[in-house]
């Protein structure tokens, strides 16, 4: 079985540099696509727009 890491709200603001609510409110707007699991919304990596980084390190510790 494939484990699939998902980022939380807080981790998808740190690497937008913006507050959580933001985030939250373009999850549900469909800016990006999250799912809704109990009270959290949990996002894809792949669905973060990142924010261009020319010379430093990648935003995921993962890649």
């Amino acid at each position: 079985m494939v484990e699939m890491q998902l980022m939380t709200v807080a981790e998808v603001a740190r690497v937008l540099r913006c507050c959580p609510e933001t985030v939250r409110r373009m999850v549900v707007r469909g800016d990006i696509p999250g799912a809704k699991v109990g009270a959290r919304w949990l996002i894809h990596p792949d669905a973060v727009p990142l924010p261009p980084r020319p010379d430093g390190p990648p935003p995921f510790p993962w890649q």
